[in-house]
């Protein structure tokens, strides 16, 4: 085999394997689209599970501990909104963990830390 027999041979192994990564980066690709399709369609149940269990109050206590962790997540968000807004004193709340204090607390209910006032 002459050297130009040699770099066409080269050439066709390196033409081939490009061919062949390029048919594994589609793969790759496909298998990611299908994993991102997954997780939207496992969003989609839990917000669907979740409305059942708002409206219904059914489940099993799997899916009630998570709900009630979904609805305290939820309580705690709007607390933070409503910070935000201005409407409610600065003072109300916990500057460690900002669960809402009571008007008469010298430690928070939540974390223990202490009140100052």
């Amino acid at each position: 085999m002459g050297l130009w027999d040699k770099v066409k041979e080269g050439t066709k192994t390196i033409s081939e394997r490009s061919g062949e990564l390029v048919e594994a980066a589609k793969i790759r690709a496909a298998i990611a689209r299908a994993e991102s399709e997954v997780l939207k369609k496992e969003t989609e149940l839990g917000r669907l599970i979740y409305k059942w269990y708002e409206e219904q109050g059914v489940g099993g206590p799997e899916e009630a501990k998570i709900c009630e962790e979904i609805k305290a997540l939820k309580e705690e968000i709007a607390e933070l909104k409503e910070r935000l807004t201005g409407d409610v004193p600065e003072g109300m709340y916990c500057k460690k963990c900002s669960a809402k204090l009571e008007e008469d607390a010298n430690y928070c209910s939540k974390c223990g830390y202490r009140v100052v006032k």
